[in-house]
């Protein structure tokens, strides 16, 4: 309880430093513009996530300001990390390093992201698997929260799920008449969460973010899928201001690297064949999806850092932490001190430097007496954060229409604001004394736009400008 409280006070006081960028101001905007269940699902269809974390925080949107989102992930992660220090087979040097490492304290306990729900789902089945094996439902509850969580928690609960059944089945017929009736009813139950969620994450015909599937053997590709698995593993940000996202190590032999890490973990799993089948299950799954559908970034490669953890926890489960092997002590420890380091960074960077410019931006406009102009937002995705913030709707010229969250259609066009702009100059010039723009991009060369705030530099992406323009009677704006 110390540990978690501990763990609390420093996730809290980073949370009140941490910005909202562009996707946790877009969960929150979905949940906001939903006046019910059924609204939630239909804004959600293009979104590629389970309803889950949606559900979850559309009740935090009644007090309209979007850091309330912070709330019930704050909560999530404290629990995770309880679980963690309270049922955890290891030593509890060794799980202090585990919760206060890059993952769980940093990318998914001080963003506000729906992947720390997939996070407790995970933990939660590995907690409670051993009442699962006279209680199917402890396994059910948690393997469903993951599946709604995220697709990529999804893939662990299926993989979760297929281990619990060959762990189960063989000793079915020794079970209780009762219990098998709840096994039965249990399976059934997961399976219809799963296609259900399997359902909601397909999106319309005419999605416009990913709707390629990669079926052929590309070696780009491929390098990048491999460059991600090092990179998870030592996620050691690079030594600048927007760290997010980066990595220390930029070198030609990331995919190397990454071979010979993953080599180097079956190797020390190689002991215990069993584990190693089932680790290499959850990793080959997992980069399969990065390769066919989406690369991704260290928030969903991460994963692959949780199934090590998870095999590690089964394992010391199963055998007990003094018994494991020494070499693959010594390896889990040292990738918990890489996860360690690469959290300490992280953290005073977030603390040091802002990560997104949404909200100065929102709050310059209203300081400003602009609340009551016309905004118009390019591109709609960039400017999330700061409309998430501003709380109302923003025109975006990629849709050509006015809104809050973004609608990944194939109507977005990813147009250079300067066709836009040379479009509607006239117009904009008439309607100059109401109007402003907000972009992440830098109009300096259109000499009839003032530039009257700067966010600075923030991660990759979510620095912000706002422009105000000169009528055309040239007297300014």
């Amino acid at each position: 309880m110390v540990v978690t409280v501990v763990y609390g006070i420093l996730l809290a006081i980073t949370m009140a430093h941490h910005e909202l960028w562009r996707d946790e101001a877009q969960a929150w905007m979905i949940s906001a513009a939903s006046n019910s269940f059924a609204d939630i699902f239909h804004n959600i269809r293009y979104e590629g996530h389970p309803p889950l974390w949606f559900l979850i925080i559309w009740p935090f949107t009644y007090f309209d300001n979007p850091d309330w989102i912070k709330v019930p992930h704050f909560l999530l992660a404290v629990a995770t990390c309880y679980l963690i220090l309270r049922y955890a087979p290891f030593p509890r040097w060794v799980t202090l390093l585990l919760v206060f490492g890059y993952f769980f304290f940093y990318e998914y306990g001080v963003i506000s992201r729906n992947y720390q729900l997939g996070v407790l789902g995970i933990i939660g089945f590995l907690v409670f698997l051993p009442r699962a094996k006279h209680n199917p439902w402890w396994a059910v509850v948690f393997l469903a929260i993951a599946a709604m969580a995220n697709i990529y928690s999804l893939i662990v609960s299926l993989v979760f799920g297929l281990y619990y059944l060959v762990q189960t089945f063989p000793a079915l017929r020794h079970q209780s008449t009762k219990f098998k009736w709840h096994f039965a009813l249990g399976g059934i139950v997961l399976l219809a969460i799963v296609g259900a969620t399997a359902v909601s994450l397909k999106p319309p015909s005419n999605e416009g973010f990913s709707p390629i599937w990669y079926l052929q053997l590309d070696m780009e590709r491929l390098s990048g899928v491999l460059n991600m698995f090092s990179r998870v593993y030592v996620p050691i940000p690079d030594d600048i201001r927007a760290f997010w996202n980066t990595t220390l190590f930029r070198t030609a032999w990331l995919p190397y690297c990454s071979v010979a890490l993953l080599g180097l973990l079956a190797l020390v799993l190689g002991r215990y064949p069993q584990y190693l089948i089932w680790f290499l299950l959850l990793v080959i799954g997992l980069l399969a999806f990065h390769y066919v559908k989406y690369l991704g970034h260290l928030r969903h490669g991460g994963h692959m850092w949780l199934a090590f953890i998870a095999i590690m926890w089964l394992l010391s489960t199963q055998i007990g932490w003094q018994q494991l092997a020494k070499p693959i002590k010594v390896v889990f420890i040292l990738l918990l001190a890489a996860q360690l380091y690469a959290a300490g960074v992280a953290t005073v960077k977030e603390i040091a430097y802002p990560f997104s410019g949404g909200k100065a931006t929102a709050e310059f406009v209203e300081q400003a007496g602009f609340s009551n102009y016309r905004v118009i937002g390019h591109v709609d995705n960039a400017v999330s954060a700061f409309t998430a913030y501003y709380g109302k709707p923003v025109y975006y010229p990629v849709s050509r229409s006015n809104g809050t969250f973004v609608i990944w259609s194939d109507v977005r066009k990813f147009d250079k604001i300067g066709e836009y702009l040379q479009q509607e100059e006239n117009t904009l010039r008439q309607q100059a004394l109401h109007t402003i723009i907000v972009t992440h991009q830098s109009l300096w060369e259109y000499q009839w736009l003032n530039l009257v705030f700067d966010s600075g530099r923030c991660i990759s992406g979510e620095q912000l400008h706002v422009y105000t323009i000169a009528p055309t009677d040239g007297t300014g704006s």
